[in-house]
C-alpha cells in the first residue's frame, strides 16, 4: 500500500484549504489519508512535572469535534478515499514531523492557528518543511482552489538536490496530467572569474545554462517517458524573484530543499526560502534524503 498523505489540521481556515489538497493528493497517489491534529503535551515542553502524578493530557472536545467535522465533510466529497483522523499529544510541528516518517506527503497550511500576525509562513508550516522526512505541500494562498489549472514548474541549479526536486515534480505532473516546466536562472561568470570579453562570457554561460536544463530534462523524462516536458534557461541575477513569478502561471511550484546557493548547516536553500514565503501558488519542498 502506498505510504499514507499526511495534512495537519488545526481548526483554522487554512488548514481545511490543505486537507482538501491533501484528499486530492491521496486520490492521485491512490494512497490513504490521515488528518492530523496535535494538542498540547506538557512533556513536550521539558517543563519540571511529575508524569507519573499527571498522565497524557486529554483531547478537548472543541478539538475532537473539529476533527471529527474536517473528516466527515472529506469523506462526503471524497468517497472513493480511505480516511482516518488522529489526536495525538504534543506540539503541531513535532507531531507532524513524526508522522512524516512513513508518509508519502505532508501537507500543511501557510498558516495555522499558531502564526504570528504579518508573517507570509507560519512557524509550524517552517518547521515542518525543514524536518519532514518526505515531501511537503505548502497550500499558499489560503483560498486556493484544489483544481488551479496550469502546469507543475520546477527549479534547477545542476545539483543533486535540485534533480531530486525534478524527478519528484515529473511525478507530479503526471499525476496531473500537465506538462511539467523547468526552470534554470542563471548568470555569467563576473570578470575576475573569467577574464575574457562580455560576449564570452555570455556565450559560455548560456551553453552552460543550457547543459543544466538538459540534464534535469533528462531526469524528468527518464522517471515519465511520455510526458511534456518544456525546459527553460533564464538569464537572471535572482533566481528566487525568477521562481516566485514562475509559481503565478502554476498549479504547484517543486523545489528542493537545498541548492548550489546554501550554506552548510542552513535547513533551506534561498530559493526554497521564498518560494514557501511568497508563491502564488502551492509549493511542495522536496528533501534529498526524500525516498520521492
Amino acid at each position: 500500500m502506498t505510504a499514507p498523505v499526511i495534512a495537519g489540521v488545526d481548526g483554522s481556515p487554512s488548514s481545511e484549504v490543505a486537507a482538501r489538497h491533501a484528499a486530492m493528493a491521496a486520490r492521485r497517489l491512490g494512497a490513504p489519508l490521515r488528518l492530523v491534529h496535535g494538542y498540547p503535551n506538557p512533556f513536550t515542553y521539558a517543563l519540571p512535572l511529575d508524569p507519573y502524578a499527571m498522565g497524557l493530557p486529554e483531547v478537548s472536545k472543541a478539538a475532537g469535534d473539529m476533527l471529527a467535522a474536517f473528516a466527515e465533510n472529506l469523506r462526503r466529497d471524497f468517497p472513493d478515499l480511505s480516511i482516518e483522523a488522529v489526536e495525538e499529544p504534543g506540539g503541531g510541528a513535532g507531531v507532524l514531523v513524526e508522522q512524516s516518517r512513513d508518509a508519502s506527503v505532508v501537507v500543511v497550511g501557510n498558516r495555522g492557528h499558531g502564526g504570528f500576525a504579518g508573517l507570509n509562513l507560519g512557524s509550524v508550516s517552517a518547521q515542518i518543511i525543514a524536518h519532514a522526512h518526505c515531501p511537503t505541500l505548502v497550500v499558499r494562498p489560503p483560498d486556493c482552489p484544489v483544481d488551479a489549472p496550469g502546469p507543475v514548474v520546477v527549479g534547477t541549479d545542476g545539483s543533486e538536490d535540485a534533480l531530486v526536486a525534478v524527478r519528484a515534480a515529473a511525478v507530479e505532473a503526471a499525476g496531473r496530467d500537465v506538462p511539467l516546466r523547468i526552470i534554470h536562472a542563471w548568470w555569467g561568470d563576473p570578470v575576475l572569474v573569467s577574464p575574457t570579453s562580455d560576449v564570452e562570457r555570455e556565450s559560455a554561460g548560456r551553453q552552460k545554462a543550457q547543459e543544466v536544463v538538459d540534464a534535469a530534462v533528462a531526469a524528468a523524462t527518464e522517471v515519465r517517458p511520455d510526458l511534456v516536458v518544456e525546459g527553460i534557461a533564464e538569464h537572471s541575477l535572482n533566481p528566487e524573484y525568477t521562481m516566485v513569478e514562475a509559481s503565478r502561471a502554476a498549479a504547484i511550484v517543486v523545489t528542493g530543499s537545498h541548492g548550489r546557493g546554501g550554506f552548510t548547516g542552513l535547513l533551506l536553500g534561498s530559493v526554497s526560502q521564498a518560494l514557501a514565503h511568497h508563491a502564488a501558488c502551492p509549493v511542495l519542498v522536496v528533501p534529498t534524503r526524500s525516498r520521492a
